[in-house]
């Protein structure tokens, strides 16, 4: 099978409208803003971005050193993105210190994460002659560069800001409901998907028959692990319970001055942490895994079969401990919110979204196709309960008289 990469160098309708000499004439993208955003409250910045211009792309002869993400400094002006940030990092107010550009630090921070560097690694090769191209384009001047620390309180201010309080969808789960936190950020991601459409890199089939995909991805935790059975009570201040004391193990007394407001073996910078045993297979629980302590990411992809890549619609995160069926249902209930006009065809996952709360929500919501693998359940082991919920343990129909049935298609009555 070819690359994906031949494939979209030899679809004409790709070429036709994603070519330099097709986009040159509708160039720069400007970031999409939404219109009620409110201006930025601060009057000044230590770093000022502006968008540089894409005529160096004329020569060809530069085109050898130009990657994906040099592309993306050029085609696309970022400058609507600064009252955006401005906005998700809670600034009220013009008082205070004289803040970075919050678009410089926004670009340097995608630079680290495309060329896979540490934040310190980052912040040196910014300084770096070679790598003056770049700051320029950021928007850094004069040699004035961020700080580690810097960095991280920006990041840490998104991080903050991104759940407001009151701010939930709700998912009915049997009798219960359950309300889950928003994410602001997706407002970002959904603006770049605006971009994309604009641009022509999405094709229109895969707005039309949308094919989506959660799919959840483990994340390791900055900290170090001190505790595998820490819980929320972990940090509530002395007297507390000790899970781990509870299952048998060593555990803490929280009896020193150190255990006063958390306890000494809980990590204070990764408080939502949590540890799991994860085997990448929700339909074997003895299969052999591995353990992590850290995160749960829950991105929910479009796939463009067209185009061969897939890019994300919507995330959350979650402690790694975390189930993934009822977080993914609230990101579909917010798919009408952030794309009014996608049209979904089906909605494909593993077994971890075989519960009804996820399923329900995909036909009589979405009115989607699901296709979901199967889910092992208690019930499989005993035939005769084959014929009373319908299907066997293959997850084939099963008749009244416990015969197997065979589809010669999909009904979609």
């Amino acid at each position: 099978m070819a690359r994906p990469e031949y494939t979209r160098t030899h679809d004409p309708d790709f070429v036709g409208s994603c070519g330099l000499p097709s986009l040159q004439d509708r160039l720069p993208l400007r970031w999409p803003r939404p219109p009620e955003t409110p201006p930025s409250p601060k009057k000044s910045y230590r770093t000022h971005y502006r968008y540089l211009g894409w005529e160096d792309l004329q020569d060809e002869a530069e085109w050898a050193a130009v990657d994906d993400f040099d592309l993306l400094l050029r085609l696309v002006d970022f400058s609507p993105l600064r009252n955006v940030l401005a906005l998700r990092l809670g600034w009220t107010s013009a008082k205070g210190k004289v803040p970075y550009d919050p678009i410089s630090l926004f670009l340097l921070t995608l630079w680290q994460i495309i060329n896979r560097w540490n934040r310190a690694q980052t912040l040196r090769n910014l300084r770096k002659p070679r790598y003056a191209d770049y700051a320029r384009r950021f928007g850094f001047r004069d040699a004035v560069f961020p700080s580690e620390g810097g960095l991280r309180h920006f990041l840490t201010k998104l991080g903050e800001n991104t759940i407001t309080a009151g701010n939930c969808v709700s998912v009915a789960q049997g009798d219960q409901v359950i309300e889950v936190g928003i994410q602001s950020l997706n407002q970002l991601i959904a603006q770049s998907l605006a971009l994309l459409r604009e641009s022509g890199v999405l094709s229109e089939l895969a707005w039309q028959q949308a094919l989506l995909c959660p799919d959840g991805q483990i994340h390791h935790a900055a900290s170090r692990m001190r505790c595998q059975n820490v819980t929320e009570s972990c940090y509530r201040s002395a007297p507390r319970p000790c899970p781990a004391k509870e299952k048998g193990l060593r555990g803490c007394d929280c009896h020193t001055a150190r255990c006063a407001s958390v306890c000494k073996r809980a990590t204070p910078w990764d408080r939502a942490a949590r540890f799991v045993w994860y085997t990448a297979d929700n339909q074997d629980d003895e299969k052999e895994g591995e353990g992590f302590y850290g995160y749960r990411s829950l991105p929910l992809q479009l796939a463009d079969p067209t185009r061969r890549f897939s890019i994300t619609l919507l995330d959350d995160l979650r402690p790694a401990n975390q189930r993934e069926e009822v977080p993914a249902t609230a990101l579909l209930l917010q798919l009408g919110e952030h794309y009014p006009d996608l049209q979904v065809d089906a909605v494909a996952g593993d077994a971890g979204y075989g519960y009804q709360v996820f399923l329900h929500t995909v036909y009589d919501h979405l009115q989607a196709r699901r296709v979901v693998d199967l889910r092992s359940h208690s019930s499989d082991e005993d035939p005769q309960n084959w014929v009373l919920r319908g299907y066997d343990d293959c997850g084939r129909l099963i008749c009244p008289y416990g015969y197997s049935l065979v589809a010669n298609g999909y009904d979609a009555q």
